[in-house]
C-alpha cells in the first residue's frame, strides 16, 4: 500500500491544497439535505477558497495546515487553529486548538490517513503548549466520527437549526395594520 507521509505543505503544494479544499466543500454540500442549500454554493466555493489560499500568502502562528501524501500524491489534510474561548463559555475558557477541517480523499481512506493527520495536529497543539482541542463534525459523517472517538474525542454538544423563512410571513392583524 506504501508508506503515508505527512507534512507542512510548501508554496509548491497550493494547488492540491485548494483543490482538496474544493473536494471537502462539494463533499459536505452533497450530504446536505436540499432545504439547507439556500445560498448561491458558487460564491460560498470561491470564498472557502479564498480564505485557504490566505494559509500561503498570509501565515498566521495560530494557524497550521498539514498535508498527507500517499504514493508521492496528495491525499489529504488537516486545518488546525489555535483560538481564545471566552471565559463565559459553558465549558470553560482560555486558549484552544481546533481541528476546523478534516479531508482524506475517498480513494485514500481505510489507510490510515485520517489518523496521521490528526496525530500531527494533536503534536502540533501539544507544541504550542494547548491542553484542550475541539472539532465540530456534521451528524450525517458517522466515519468521521468513528475516526475522532477513535482519536480520544468525545461527543460534548449537539447543534441543531431551523430556517425562517421570509415568504411565508402571516398577514398582518388589523392592529399591526393600524
Amino acid at each position: 500500500m506504501g508508506e503515508v507521509r505527512v507534512e507542512v505543505p510548501g508554496l509548491e503544494h497550493k494547488g492540491a491544497f485548494l483543490a482538496m479544499v474544493e473536494e471537502l466543500t462539494r463533499y459536505n454540500r452533497s450530504h446536505h439535505d436540499s432545504s439547507v442549500q439556500y445560498d448561491d454554493f458558487e460564491q460560498v466555493l470561491e470564498a472557502v477558497k479564498k480564505q485557504a489560499d490566505r494559509f500561503f500568502h498570509e501565515p498566521s502562528d495560530a494557524c497550521r495546515v498539514f498535508l498527507a501524501f500517499h504514493q508521492q500524491r496528495p491525499v489529504g489534510y488537516v486545518l488546525a487553529r489555535i483560538y481564545e474561548e471566552p471565559p463565559e463559555a459553558d465549558n470553560g475558557g482560555g486558549r484552544m486548538g481546533l481541528l476546523d477541517q478534516i479531508y482524506v480523499r475517498e480513494s485514500s481512506r481505510g489507510l490510515g490517513v485520517g489518523q496521521r493527520l490528526m496525530a500531527a495536529a494533536m503534536d502540533w497543539f501539544a507544541a504550542q503548549t494547548i491542553q484542550r482541542v475541539k472539532l465540530h463534525s456534521y451528524s450525517w459523517n458517522r466515519g468521521a466520527q468513528s475516526l475522532y472517538e477513535k482519536m480520544g474525542f468525545r461527543p460534548y454538544a449537539v447543534s441543531y437549526e431551523t430556517f425562517l423563512s421570509s415568504s411565508e410571513k402571516k398577514p398582518a392583524s388589523e392592529e399591526e395594520k393600524l
